[in-house]
């Protein structure tokens, strides 16, 4: 019996005995049971004594039933308790793992939903962070079910073998995560505050135990895996299986019981809903890219589109500092484009969101006027549109021969264009001065447009020639071909001066990217960036070069020619970074999204989720600043977040580069920004004190004191006047500055 419902329990009983009554049972149940602690005896004795006192009516007792009766729901709202009674059938009967049924009940999600101005991406919901801890509880019970509805029918039908184990193993998988999590997180955050004493070591003793299970039934699996068509030994193992699974369901059934009765309540009483955020963004900041791909499908299948929108904006909303909601978008392209879908479409056809290419944008409109005005005296600039856009044509050719040719490149270039010039309608490029500025004028004079609409069509307008221009010249300097010597780039570059390890100083792989910038082949982007006044942007990278068979590619982590034959590029691949590696450990961080060096998050690692940076465990309790990743080193002003050196954390909070430290540090002692010590400066104040005794201040000056701002306490003072040592009377500190 739950020890809450216990205490109901007792206590309404006493209150109906009599003295000798109640002495008689508890001597009997201390008798009867030899192996009840004393300690428990006690409690029974004070429960009784409460009772039968007086200090606690009937009412009382009515009402401590009915929270201990509904604990389990207790941090749900009344509107998901009735969604969860209403769905419930249909939830459990779903258990089709696709993120596309989740995303296609959500509404689009922006870039930061959470703090979006109409904030009304999500709805209202009286939900508090730590509530997804009881949608995962949900999820594991009911796909714990499904496991064991399954393990009944493998002995009768052995093609569901394969379900069960990726199902069982995507189960163990999402479980060890979440008992990891609230054995490190959520129960010493909870003692911390002196709710519950050891209750930390109790529960991990249970997942240990909980382990056991999942060991059985793994070592089942192997076994019947192994069987080769021996029907007996098949059947015997399958009712062992099932077996396992029942006592499992059985076991965890009942830890997650007591969990949401006795321990998870007390959240709502010790934490606010900014600390609760703070533990949950701990909680998911151990958590790898790799596991939350498989988590969110696997949990959405369960819950109810409101519950959807209230996990996800929970979930944002924790990381909103971080970039999660890029990656998410990133690794579920087909969320992309549900946002393009599901956005307001103006009811101008030529919107900025519809039309991105400036030369589409400057057609369209140029299109939509000549249709309405329906043509006039004064000369009009505009292109037809024929399945593909096209440039106004017309039989009769006007203008220079130069205006032609410039046209002609043109058509070449973009998109089956073609160049046409009329006594009417002409080219951009052959459009005057004069003409262009008329142009413009007639746009800002358009009543049918808001400003920001016009703005646009104007910048595209005074875009449009330089970006023609600029498809010419680099179609003439750069040709794109698949075939060896029409890139510059397309031979194999090693790492050794015996060429035998492809790859470059930066990394061993066996390919090459093709920067889409400059159309050349380059080992890496660090290569590139290196020998080019510019940066290349990672995501714009679509294709590759094997350096076994030289054959361009879309980007991959294997060779797609039959030659190579599924030849590996690197041992780590991500293509998100397009980033390949065959020597080091290497994980993509969901919430930075950028590859980082390391065994991974919840290894080695933890994303803080204020700062927006990954930590070693070892600094799991650190000063946070906001976004304190997102800056320049302050002493060689590179950007930290996407740097390539190891970065220093300083005491106060801010970071430089581990090289810079060392070189600022053999001069200095205090933070270049905040002016605080670098360390534990004991020891040199001890010295300073010492120095301070031995000199003698001139007689004028002996009385006199100024007054001083401790830059390590922040607190103000007087010391005894010097011209250059003054000690704070507060911490002792010499780090600090006149006033």
């Amino acid at each position: 019996m739950p020890l809450g419902m216990l205490k109901c329990t007792v206590s309404w009983f006493s209150a109906h005995l009599t003295d000798n009554q109640s002495n008689c049972i508890l001597n009997n149940v201390k008798m009867g049971c030899h192996s009840t602690s004393n300690s428990f005896t006690s409690l029974l004795h004070e429960w009784v004594r409460i009772a039968r006192s007086g200090k606690i009516s009937t009412e009382k007792f009515r009402q401590n039933l009915i929270e201990t009766f509904n604990g389990r729901t207790f941090y749900l709202s009344e509107q998901n308790r009735t969604i969860i009674l209403s769905d419930h059938k249909r939830a459990s009967s779903s258990n089709a793992m696709n993120l596309h049924t989740f995303y296609k009940t959500m509404p689009p999600l922006q870039t930061n939903p959470v703090i979006s101005d109409n904030d009304a991406t999500f709805p209202k919901l009286d939900s508090r962070p730590m509530d997804l801890v009881f949608y995962i509880h949900r999820a594991l019970e009911e796909d714990l079910k499904y496991l064991v509805s399954l393990s009944a029918k493998l002995s009768e039908n052995p093609g569901l073998f394969p379900e069960f184990k990726n199902r069982f193993d995507i189960f163990h998988k999402i479980y060890q995560i979440h008992s990891n999590s609230e054995d490190e997180i959520a129960f010493p955050a909870l003692e911390s505050k002196g709710a519950l004493r050891n209750i930390s070591h109790s529960y991990c003793i249970d997942h240990k135990l909980e382990v056991k299970h999942f060991t059985r039934i793994s070592i089942t699996l192997n076994e019947i895996s192994e069987l080769h068509g021996r029907e007996i030994e098949h059947y015997r193992l399958c009712l062992k299986l099932h077996d396992t699974c029942m006592a499992m369901h059985k076991v965890l059934s009942d830890h997650i019981y007591r969990e949401e009765v006795e321990i998870f309540p007390l959240f709502r009483q010790c934490f606010s809903i900014e600390e609760e955020g703070k533990i949950l963004g701990q909680m998911l900041g151990r958590t790898r890219g790799e596991a939350i791909q498989e988590m969110l499908p696997w949990l959405m299948t369960y819950l109810t589109s409101d519950e959807q929108n209230a996990v996800m904006s929970s979930w944002l909303k924790i990381a909103r500092n971080t970039k999660f909601d890029e990656w998410l978008g990133e690794w579920w392209e087909g969320m992309t484009r549900h946002n393009n879908n599901n956005n307001n479409i103006s009811a101008v056809e030529y919107s900025p969101s519809v039309a991105s290419d400036p030369l589409e944008v400057v057609s369209k409109y140029l299109l939509k006027e000549v249709g309405t005005r329906g043509g006039g005296a004064e000369k009009e600039f505009h292109f037809e549109k024929v399945d593909e856009p096209k440039f106004g044509g017309g039989a009769e050719e006007k203008g220079s021969k130069k205006g032609k040719t410039k046209c002609d490149d043109v058509a070449e270039i973009g998109n089956n264009k073609e160049c046409r010039e009329s006594n009417n309608k002409e080219h951009p490029l052959n459009m005057t001065q004069e003409e262009l500025e008329a142009t413009i004028r007639r746009v800002s004079r358009d009543s049918n447009l808001d400003s920001q609409k016009k703005s646009h069509i104007i910048q595209n307008l005074l875009m449009s020639r330089w970006i023609i221009t600029q498809k010419m010249s680099s179609q003439e300097s750069s040709p794109v071909g698949n075939h060896e010597g029409e890139i510059p780039g397309q031979s194999p570059s090693y790492r050794d001066p015996q060429n035998l390890t492809f790859g470059c100083s930066h990394y061993k792989r066996n390919c090459k990217l093709v920067a889409p910038c400059c159309n050349k082949l380059y080992t890496c982007i660090r290569c590139h960036d290196e020998l080019t006044d510019h940066s290349v942007d990672r995501k714009a990278i679509t294709k590759m070069m094997c350096m076994k068979c030289m054959v361009i590619q879309p980007v991959g982590p294997k060779c797609t020619t039959q030659s190579c034959n599924g030849f590996s590029m690197a041992r780590y691949y991500c293509k998100i970074c397009k980033l390949f590696d065959d020597e080091r450990q290497i994980y993509h961080c969901p919430y930075c999204n950028l590859c980082r060096l390391g065994k991974g998050l919840g290894i080695e690692y933890f994303h803080c989720m204020q700062c927006n940076a990954c930590m070693s465990k070892l600094l799991f309790v650190h000063v946070c600043r906001e976004k304190c990743l997102e800056d320049n080193c302050p002493i060689c002003h590179e950007y930290i977040f996407t740097s390539n050196s190891p970065v220093k954390a300083l005491p106060c909070g801010h970071l430089m580069h581990s090289s810079c430290f060392q070189d600022y540090t053999r001069s200095h002692y205090v933070c270049p920004i905040c002016s605080k010590s670098l360390g534990d400066m004991q020891v040199y104040f001890g010295m300073l004190d010492a120095l301070l005794a031995e000199e003698k201040m001139p007689e004028e000056y002996s009385g006199q004191t100024q007054v001083i701002l401790c830059n390590d306490c922040e607190k103000r003072g007087t010391a005894s006047f010097h011209w250059l040592y003054h000690k704070c009377p507060n911490c002792g500190s010499y780090n600090t500055r006149l006033l």
